[in-house]
């Protein structure tokens, strides 16, 4: 059977859907914040969870294949995985996780490559369809948030923007690699990164 999009909220409680609908596909240990299918296999999905640090054993990476009900650990124990993504278009076989203390790249089983450490939790990452030597990555502390480019595959990263927001999410623009949109707690904005202006699209609060 080919997965469909595969879906979960702030639960542990999972389920795809699929051809037939919903189908109940087990349970995780620890809440499931993200989740994403592997880009070469849609047998095999993962899920990013939520890390406690009264629970020392928690977070990190599962993974499950087929519609089987066990998931079984892929890495990162001890980390918050705020967002798994992959991208076809220039990195097709490669998942990125972004965490609690920086980005990873999936290597296989349960390792992962620190590509990046953002010093705080790093919330999402995203890479230009049109240039996909620009990436971006956009990182939160307790009373703030950044925008950090990178113009050389994540090689060097450096600020773009900040805000006094926690909770971010970033998309690039599918027709020019100088827009961006992210999203900064209740600022939804707009950025040119050739003139690094950004136009507020909407304030929310």
């Amino acid at each position: 059977m080919v997965f469909g999009l595969l879906t979960c909220l702030i639960s542990t409680r999972l389920t795809f859907a699929c051809d037939s609908g919903w189908q109940y596909v087990g349970q995780s240990s620890w809440d499931v914040v993200s989740a994403i299918h592997d880009p070469t296999n849609s047998q095999v999905a993962y899920i990013g969870t939520y890390w406690d640090w009264q629970i020392p054993e928690s977070g990190g990476v599962y993974r499950q294949t087929g519609m089987d009900t066990t998931w079984e650990y892929a890495g990162l124990v001890h980390h918050r995985i705020y967002e798994l993504r992959s991208f076809p278009y220039c990195r097709p076989e490669t998942i990125f996780g972004a965490t609690n203390s920086g980005l990873y790249r999936f290597v296989a089983d349960t390792n992962w490559a620190l590509m990046y450490a953002t010093g705080t939790a790093g919330m999402d990452v995203g890479i230009s369809p049109v240039d996909t030597s620009i990436w971006a990555v956009i990182v939160t502390g307790p009373v703030s948030g950044a925008v950090l480019l990178s113009d050389n595959s994540g090689q060097s990263w450096s600020p773009f923007y900040w805000a006094p927001n926690n909770e971010a999410r970033l998309l690039f623009s599918r027709y020019s690699s100088d827009v961006i949109f992210f999203s900064l707690g209740s600022i939804l904005g707009r950025a040119s990164l050739a003139d690094s202006s950004v136009q507020y699209v909407e304030s929310f609060g």
